[in-house]
């Protein structure tokens, strides 16, 4: 590791057991998964030439050779990443090369055994590699590796999907005006709570979808602000998500609603990012602690981050919702959006005006 500084706040002892850490990883970096207990990162460095990294406290950065290594198994043993054409899967035996078309995005199940990404490709220890008829996007999978969600077309458009070996893959529908413009990002442990991102007659928004509810708009984005929210992770529970609202990362809580990261992080817990900007948050922790992802220092360099949190982001009883003003603001920031950084799940995201469908993409780097 080539540098790396930390940012801590002691709390009052009462009120927490530990204080709050932020930690940048390395600079020219982006930190993209979490192991479910915080304690191990995966994502891309350069030290020479794009890489993929294992990441912990202990051990600093561990090299896994050319690519980016974006999805973790929850003990952080096996680790999922891509490079070129094909997927590659890492654990302490070695890094194997899977077959396949990822194009830009991996993730890997919670029990290591399954990897998903590109336009429908899905590989398993025990079957192999195989495509999901119908998919445009495979974008995560669930732990046993039984869900994988991503997007479907449709008559006039692009839907989230879910898919399981009973069902095939299956549209989750919409969230109003017969618009077919979304797909789906991140699925809970246990396969049943989906979130992703679509277009409704407000415009964009983060969307969740139950067997119960079906697909529901999550107000993350504000029909005044056009930009449009990817949620990136979320806690086994679906309880909370973290991801990125086209260039500011952001976090949702049941029952809290939404808010950008880095007013969390200064203003419940006062740490001091001395101009760092929150560009995205890629990964969370089981317990909702840890965040990782990727941001710019001042000098506009992108940098892999951690945060490791006394309570479940954001605080106990923080209800502040994110302000139309607070969003404005955020399309101000002078930083760009850069694909190399903040990765987009097999679609590229939708300008302000006159947006296209979701469909697959292929994102440099």
């Amino acid at each position: 590791m080539r540098h790396h500084w930390i940012l801590a706040l002691a709390l009052p002892a009462a009120a927490v057991a530990q204080p709050a850490t932020f930690q940048i990883l390395a600079p020219d970096s982006g930190a993209y998964d979490v192991s479910a207990d915080g304690s191990t990162v995966v994502g891309w460095y350069r030290p020479d030439g794009q890489h993929g990294f294992r990441w912990t406290a202990a051990g600093g950065m561990q090299d896994l050779g050319p690519g980016i290594a974006s999805g973790i198994s929850a003990d952080g043993s096996a680790v999922a990443g891509f490079s070129g054409d094909s997927f590659f899967r890492w654990t302490s035996a070695g890094r194997t090369t899977v077959p396949g078309s990822p194009a830009n995005w991996a993730r890997i199940s919670g029990d290591g055994s399954t990897i998903v990404g590109g336009a429908g490709a899905r590989w398993n220890i025990v079957t192999g590699a195989s495509i999901i008829p119908g998919a445009l996007a495979t974008n995560d999978v669930n732990f046993d590796g039984s869900v994988v969600v991503g997007s479907v077309g449709v008559p006039g458009g692009v839907q989230p999907s879910r898919w399981t070996q009973e069902t095939g893959i299956v549209p989750l529908g919409n969230i109003g005006g017969g618009i077919n413009n979304g797909t789906a990002t991140v699925v809970t442990a246990d396969g049943a709570t989906i979130f992703g991102a679509a277009e409704g007659p407000d415009g964009y928004d983060a969307v969740q979808w139950t067997q119960s509810a079906g697909l529901i708009a999550l107000g993350v984005s504000g029909p005044l602000f056009s930009r449009l929210p990817f949620p990136r992770d979320a806690t086994p529970d679906g309880a909370i998500i973290v991801g990125d609202l086209f260039g500011s990362g952001f976090v949702w809580r049941l029952g809290a609603g939404p808010r950008l990261i880095s007013d969390v992080l200064i203003h419940d817990y006062g740490i001091d990012l001395h101009g760092f900007h929150i560009g995205a948050a890629l990964g969370l922790s089981a317990n909702g602690r840890v965040v990782v992802g990727v941001g710019y220092t001042p000098a506009n360099v992108a940098s892999g981050w951690r945060v490791d949190l006394p309570w479940s982001i954001p605080a106990p009883g923080s209800l502040t919702l994110i302000a139309v003003s607070g969003l404005a603001g955020a399309r101000r920031r002078r930083f760009p959006y850069d694909p190399a950084c903040r990765p987009t799940p097999n679609f590229s995201p939708p300008p302000a005006a006159s947006p296209p469908p979701m469909t697959p993409s292929p994102v440099g780097r």
